[in-house]
Protein backbone atom coordinates (compact mmCIF):
# COMPACT_ATOMS: atom_id res chain seq x y z
CA UNK A 1 0.00 0.00 0.00
CA UNK A 2 2.78 2.55 0.33
CA UNK A 3 4.48 1.87 -2.68
CA UNK A 4 0.78 2.03 -4.57
CA UNK A 5 0.69 5.83 -2.04
CA UNK A 6 3.70 6.38 -2.86
CA UNK A 7 3.19 6.54 -6.55
CA UNK A 8 0.25 8.20 -6.43
CA UNK A 9 1.53 11.31 -4.04
CA UNK A 10 4.94 11.53 -6.74
CA UNK A 11 2.22 11.83 -9.65
CA UNK A 12 0.80 14.45 -7.81
CA UNK A 13 -2.59 13.02 -6.82
CA UNK A 14 -2.75 12.54 -3.59
CA UNK A 15 -1.40 14.40 -0.43
CA UNK A 16 -0.33 12.30 2.94
CA UNK A 17 -0.61 14.18 6.41
CA UNK A 18 0.12 13.43 9.61
CA UNK A 19 -2.92 12.76 11.58
CA UNK A 20 -3.37 15.61 13.87
CA UNK A 21 -3.63 13.37 17.57
CA UNK A 22 -2.18 10.28 16.60
CA UNK A 23 1.30 9.89 15.50
CA UNK A 24 0.64 6.56 14.05
CA UNK A 25 -2.20 7.51 11.66
CA UNK A 26 -1.56 9.28 7.75
CA UNK A 27 -4.23 11.15 6.53
CA UNK A 28 -4.89 10.62 3.04
CA UNK A 29 -6.48 13.17 0.55
CA UNK A 30 -7.14 13.85 -3.18
CA UNK A 31 -5.03 16.77 -4.24
CA UNK A 32 -7.05 19.07 -7.08
CA UNK A 33 -5.48 16.77 -9.87
CA UNK A 34 -6.66 14.08 -8.17
CA UNK A 35 -9.85 14.97 -7.91
CA UNK A 36 -10.40 15.68 -12.01
CA UNK A 37 -8.48 12.94 -12.84
CA UNK A 38 -11.58 10.55 -10.56
CA UNK A 39 -14.05 12.78 -12.21
CA UNK A 40 -12.97 12.37 -15.73
CA UNK A 41 -12.46 8.75 -15.27
CA UNK A 42 -16.03 8.24 -13.45
CA UNK A 43 -17.65 10.31 -16.67
CA UNK A 44 -15.67 8.46 -19.24
CA UNK A 45 -16.74 5.03 -17.58
CA UNK A 46 -19.93 6.17 -16.99
CA UNK A 47 -20.48 7.17 -20.91
CA UNK A 48 -18.79 3.91 -22.20
CA UNK A 49 -21.10 2.14 -20.39
CA UNK A 50 -24.36 4.27 -21.28
CA UNK A 51 -22.95 3.64 -25.24
CA UNK A 52 -22.69 -0.21 -24.57
CA UNK A 53 -25.88 -0.32 -23.21
CA UNK A 54 -27.65 1.08 -25.93
CA UNK A 55 -25.92 -1.15 -28.32
CA UNK A 56 -27.91 -3.81 -26.61
CA UNK A 57 -30.97 -4.97 -28.26
CA UNK A 58 -34.52 -4.62 -25.87
CA UNK A 59 -34.28 -8.50 -25.03
CA UNK A 60 -30.33 -7.99 -24.02
CA UNK A 61 -30.77 -4.91 -21.99
CA UNK A 62 -34.15 -6.54 -20.14
CA UNK A 63 -31.84 -9.44 -19.69
CA UNK A 64 -29.01 -6.97 -18.33
CA UNK A 65 -31.17 -5.18 -15.85
CA UNK A 66 -32.77 -8.44 -14.60
CA UNK A 67 -29.26 -9.55 -13.59
CA UNK A 68 -28.27 -6.77 -12.09
CA UNK A 69 -31.22 -7.05 -9.71
CA UNK A 70 -30.52 -10.40 -8.82
CA UNK A 71 -26.72 -9.37 -8.16
CA UNK A 72 -28.40 -6.73 -5.65
CA UNK A 73 -30.61 -8.66 -3.92
CA UNK A 74 -27.49 -11.64 -3.70
CA UNK A 75 -25.16 -8.79 -2.13
CA UNK A 76 -27.90 -7.57 0.62
CA UNK A 77 -28.38 -11.37 1.63
CA UNK A 78 -24.84 -11.38 2.84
Amino acid sequence: MGTALGLLEKMGLVERKAHPTDGRQINIKLTARGIILRRNTKEATHAWLSRAIAELDKQEQITLFKAGELMKRMAEKS
